[in-house]
């Protein structure tokens, strides 16, 4: 072993034009990357929807007695001013329960006023076709810790680890770069880089662009060839219900509205009868459920209310948020009233 340490030594690599060619090249790579890295998350990452939602929550967080959890549908279609409580939409774009688990337990102890939490249960919130995959923001925000990953390495092996490591770098990823550069050319051509409205973590989106073709990629990107019940998603969902009820917050489940190309697109793959059998009427979850809401269909043949296959626009969300609302009022007000009285 002692006659092969000089070949990693700077001072032989420098005596040897070939070795010294990829020494250079790789310091010029790495300087290149650690540059755009720091540029990132200097100018961009603090403005992203992500960082915004995470600060607008930690500055209300002892106060919210309503907390939404979930994916893009949920982070698109639930407006938290419709209701009469102080609540919170606090999903995240393609956040998994795994996801949403370390987030929440994370939060949880801080969250003195949170009565309920609401979870949405969808055609794809357990497919399998994010389970190879763990957002770099749930390191870096240290949602997920040291002794969790190991945790999580046992039940998902070495993909932990690279994601972790990954979260060192996340400009590595392509759609990390992708943004980057979307970003730069906004900075360099004087555009606001957040300029998505938000409002208590619900992020407004407003126009159509409903098709057949759409719906039909989105749904054999999330179904084709996947698990649809992914166990660990499954084995997440009940870790969620049960940390709730641990800390006497009811949960209310809701399933959120998509178009009627999606929901026929779906049927090849999934359909409610395997929904409600699994999960919905399945009593290892329903014991810890207190309401839930079906509005999988309700606006399905009104393209005018969605801005893509499966996620509402302004207009849409306000509708649907409005009757949330008003579904769930009479329940809501009575565990209000419950615990004002407990306290």
């Amino acid at each position: 072993m002692k006659n092969f340490k000089h070949l990693f030594m700077p001072s032989y690599i420098v005596r040897h034009s070939g070795f010294r060619a990829v020494y250079i090249a790789f310091i010029i790579i790495f300087i290149f990357i650690f540059s755009l890295e720091l540029t990132d998350r200097i100018l961009f990452r603090p403005k992203s929807i992500f960082a915004r939602s995470v600060r607008d929550f930690e500055k209300q967080k002892s106060q919210i007695q309503i907390l939404f959890l979930g994916q893009s549908d949920v982070q698109f279609d639930i407006i938290p001013d419709e209701f009469n409580y102080r609540a919170f939409n606090f999903s995240g774009s393609g956040e998994t329960f795994l996801e949403t688990y370390y987030k929440l337990k994370h939060y949880i102890r801080d969250m003195h006023e949170v009565k309920i939490v609401v979870l949405a249960v969808t055609f794809s919130t357990f497919s399998s076709y994010r389970a190879d995959e763990i957002q770099w923001e749930y390191f870096v925000y240290r949602y997920i810790t040291y002794s969790e990953i190991l945790e999580l390495y046992k039940l998902k092996g070495p993909m932990v680890i690279r994601e972790k490591l990954l979260s060192f770098c996340p400009i590595v990823r392509r759609i990390e770069m992708i943004d980057f550069l979307r970003n730069m050319k906004k900075l360099l051509t004087n555009q606001p880089i957040d300029k998505t409205e938000m409002y208590d973590g619900f992020v407004k989106n407003v126009g159509s662009n409903v098709t057949k073709e759409g719906a039909l990629e989105r749904v054999e990107r999330q179904f084709k060839g996947q698990n649809l019940l992914d166990n660990n998603f499954l084995l997440y969902f009940e870790k969620i219900l049960k940390l709730c009820v641990d800390n006497n917050i009811k949960v209310f489940l809701v399933t959120l509205p998509v178009s009627n190309y999606y929901f026929e697109h779906s049927k090849k793959y999934i359909n409610k009868d395997l929904l409600y059998k699994k999960v919905i009427n399945n009593p290892v979850y329903g014991k810890y459920v207190h309401k839930y809401l079906d509005l999988l269909e309700i606006y399905k043949n009104d393209n005018d209310l969605f801005l893509n296959q499966d996620h509402l626009n302004d207009e849409g969300a306000r509708k649907v948020s409005r009757l949330i609302a008003s579904e769930w009022s009479k329940t809501i007000e009575d565990i209000m009233n419950a615990q004002y009285f407990l306290k």
